[in-house]
């Protein structure tokens, strides 16, 4: 009997141990206290229907030490297509601060000079897909500092 407990006392260790390595991820923009949760409800819809990023589950964006970070969150069926539309989003809209000429767009409210009440100097965008991370950049003005493929 005591043969038995002590495999499932080691057991129970290594298991704990793996979950808490598993569990060891990127610290979320959310996680700091400072952080502003600036995502728009609708906005996912938007990015599906308007830059067809079809398999777009979630986004989120956040304002966080003068730096905003925008993360879009796909499935695994998700192209490159899709990924380079939320790419090339980010770009225009939080790093040269373009609003459309067009009609809304997601977080227009946050770039339109007419509306804009906040300001940032660094734009981060993480996308995963399939809840791995797969690009991650990072904007300092509009200078490209990191740009990682993973």
């Amino acid at each position: 009997m005591k043969k038995v407990s002590k495999v499932i006392l080691w057991m129970f260790i290594a298991i704990s141990i793996l979950l808490m390595a598993c569990n060891k991820q990127e610290k979320n923009a959310l996680d700091n206290s400072k952080a502003i949760n600036l995502s728009e409800e609708n906005a996912t819809e938007m990015f599906q229907r308007m830059y067809g990023m079809l398999n777009l589950k979630k986004q989120r964006v956040t304002l966080s030490d003068n730096t905003i970070i925008i993360e879009f969150f796909f499935d695994k069926n998700a192209t490159e297509s899709e990924i380079d539309s939320a790419r090339s989003f980010t770009l225009m809209t939080f790093v040269l601060e373009k609003s459309s000429p067009y009609g809304s767009i997601p977080y227009m409210s946050l770039v339109d000079p007419a509306l804009k009440k906040l300001s940032w100097e660094n734009t981060i965008c993480n996308i995963y897909k399939n809840d791995k991370k797969v690009y991650h950049e990072k904007y300092k003005g509009m200078k490209l500092e990191v740009s990682k493929k993973y």
